[in-house]
This record gives structure tokens, sequence and C-alpha cells, in this order.
């Protein structure tokens, strides 16, 4: 199978899982990198969040450091998502996450 199919398909192909990014075949187990946007953070609580869980050690989502380098136009998305994930709605705030979570995992995206 070629690394297209495994991409449409979510296969793994040559051990690496590949998906297609803006037309772009993309090794999803490589981690995004954008030294401009990642070495220059504004400051804000995306950063502060950035840099404690690299202190500790651990892993976090790298769409922080777009976040963090823009932080007035995330402040927008923040609320847009605050307001989808927590307001009023039929739907309960743990169904909505499970919803969330379960998309990310058909897309092959850490939650």
């Amino acid at each position: 199978m070629s690394p297209v199919a495994a991409a449409v398909y979510g296969r793994r192909f040559g051990g690496a899982r590949y998906k297609i990014v803006s037309g772009q075949l993309m090794d999803s187990n490589k981690p995004m990198f954008l030294p401009n946007v990642e070495n220059s953070p504004q400051p804000s609580p995306y950063a502060e969040g950035i840099r404690a869980i690299q202190a500790s050690g651990g892993e976090y989502p790298k769409i922080w450091h777009l976040l963090a380098y823009r932080p007035q136009a995330a402040d927008h998305l923040a609320a847009f998502t605050q307001e989808i994930m927590r307001g009023e709605c039929p739907l309960s705030p743990g169904i909505r996450e499970l919803i969330a979570a379960f998309t990310s995992a058909a897309n092959h995206c850490l939650f």
C-alpha cells in the first residue's frame, strides 16, 4: 500500500503513521516545528503553561506554541471553545468531551 493510500485508510506504512495535511503527505509521528513561533512566545497564560510543563518534563499539544505566539487571537478561540464545550446545550459537557475525544481518535490526533 502506498503512503497516500495508508493515509486515507489510517494505516501504518514503513513503521510510521501518515496523514494528509493541506494536500501534503505528513508523518504524524513527527511534531510540527515552527522555530519562529516556538521561540517567540508573548507573555500570556499559554506561555506560562508551556514553561511549567516543559520544566516538569511533561508533554503538551504543540498548538500551545501558536496560542502563546499570538495570545490576543488565541483568547477568542479559547472563549469559543469554552462556550461550545461548557455553554448551554442539550448535551452534557461530559458527552461533548466524549464526542471530541472520539473525533480526535478517528482523526489519529492526540486529544
